[in-house]
């Protein structure tokens, strides 16, 4: 397959995170989770990132019953309409998760604020999704599993830049890598290169006839240069 320049598809993203039920002064009768802190593999001694201090987009998990056409157009269109009607500033995609050993079908939102949860909640109720019941959730890991749609621009061999966020880069891999074996490499490899304050998961990107693999990469800190330098360290693992 030819390496595009350029790649607006569709696609997923594999991640872990730790998850605990939102914390909000507004009363919520469905089974909601936050993430405890976006991107947790990020550290960097100039640009410390503080979760707990500060507005922040939050990424929130409304989890479901089972939905039929749980899809990235069709979560899409909702929230399109949905946005439209009520002027709400949202963000919405389909996806899973895993809570010990089952799985969950979620809508995976992004606010400014969580008074609005109520509304979001009622719109979506209101084209047909029906979410569970709330329930305690203390913090936990989770492997998190999100549809998206992706424009990425290359901007060195195999190395691309997200077009709306230029502190993630997507670094093309030979082959799909199973989680636990990335999640090896990805150690082995902070322990060994200098540039180590980065967070990683796995991107699957619809292209042509099949997928494009890639390791996503959050990090503020990094060049080009570092990213080259990343991408040829996993591919000597593989």
């Amino acid at each position: 397959m030819a390496t595009p320049t350029s790649i607006a598809s569709l696609g997923f993203v594999l991640k872990k995170e730790k998850l605990a039920s939102l914390k909000t002064p507004v009363n919520y009768s469905e089974f909601i989770l936050e993430a405890i802190q976006p991107y947790p593999g990020y550290y960097s001694p100039q640009h410390i990132p503080s979760w707990s201090a500060g507005p922040k987009t939050k990424s929130i998990y409304l989890l479901m019953k089972p939905f039929e056409c749980c899809n990235e157009e069709h979560i899409a269109r909702m929230s399109q309409e949905i946005i439209e009607k009520s002027k709400l500033k949202l963000e919405a995609r389909p996806g899973t998760l895993m809570i010990g050993q089952k799985e969950y079908s979620c809508i995976r939102i992004r606010l400014d604020s969580t008074f609005v949860i109520p509304e979001v909640v009622e719109k979506f109720c209101e084209k047909g999704v029906s979410f569970l019941k709330k329930r305690n959730l203390n913090e936990m890991e989770c492997m998190i599993k999100v549809q998206k749609f992706f424009v990425i621009e290359q901007e060195d061999e195999g190395v691309y830049q997200d077009t709306e966020d230029s502190n993630i880069y997507y670094l093309q891999m030979t082959h799909n890598i199973p989680w636990n074996e990335f999640e090896d490499m990805t150690m082995r490899i902070k322990n060994t290169l200098s540039l180590s304050g980065f967070d990683a998961a796995l991107a699957n990107i619809y292209y042509g006839n099949g997928f494009i693999d890639f390791i996503r990469i959050y990090d503020p800190d990094r060049t080009i240069f570092d990213m080259k330098k990343l991408r040829k360290k996993y591919l000597s693992y593989l």
